[in-house]
């Protein structure tokens, strides 16, 4: 979240706090892929950098946030997991997650000029190519495409990668019981 004075989410997790509510309350169906994804996708982020700069992270914030942040990265890989097991999703629902990611984008994009960044935020780092400038700044003009062209790629397998791991798990879950999977999308 960010300051603009109040709070606002802009990071994916922080939109995927917002979307995993509302999806589980309202019984959106077909957000359900979404909510996963960005649910995924946050977690898994989240606990490799506290694994790879878990040091900076502890001293850049106090640690009742990164006490919390653990906690609800943890509540939304526990939701991930537990929908991937108990959910069939189809690949032709791909759309509403590039449609989420995209969504993501333009809303972090828009409220750029109000955000006031006392701290780097993943997101903009993402978008600003961050990296390519850090460790590549005589070769931006090269880094710079190759970075968007991995972030791109990186999406488009996250993305298969979800129904991929949908069908292990689905298919090891019928291996083990003879049980129904509670839901089908």
């Amino acid at each position: 979240m960010i300051m603009i004075p109040g709070k606002i989410p802009v990071e994916l997790s922080t939109v995927a706090y917002f979307v995993v509510p509302l999806t589980i309350l309202f019984s959106i169906k077909k957000l359900k892929i979404w909510a996963v994804y960005s649910a995924l996708l946050s977690s898994i982020i989240y606990y490799s950098a506290m694994v790879l700069f878990g040091t900076q992270i502890y001293s850049d914030y106090p640690p009742y946030t990164v006490y919390m942040a653990m906690y609800n990265h943890g509540a939304l890989l526990t939701y991930s997991y537990i929908t991937l097991n108990t959910t069939i999703f189809y690949k032709k629902d791909r759309y509403i997650i590039w449609i989420g990611v995209i969504l993501s984008i333009l809303w972090a994009l828009a409220i750029r000029p109000l955000v006031i960044v006392t701290k780097r935020i993943f997101i903009y780092d993402v978008l600003d190519a961050f990296w390519a400038y850090k460790y590549f700044p005589d070769l931006l003009v090269v880094a710079v495409p190759i970075f968007y062209i991995l972030f791109v790629a990186f999406v488009y397998f996250s993305v298969n990668s979800i129904y991929v791991l949908n069908k292990l798990i689905n298919k090891s879950q019928s291996k083990n019981t003879n049980k129904k999977l509670v839901d089908t999308i």
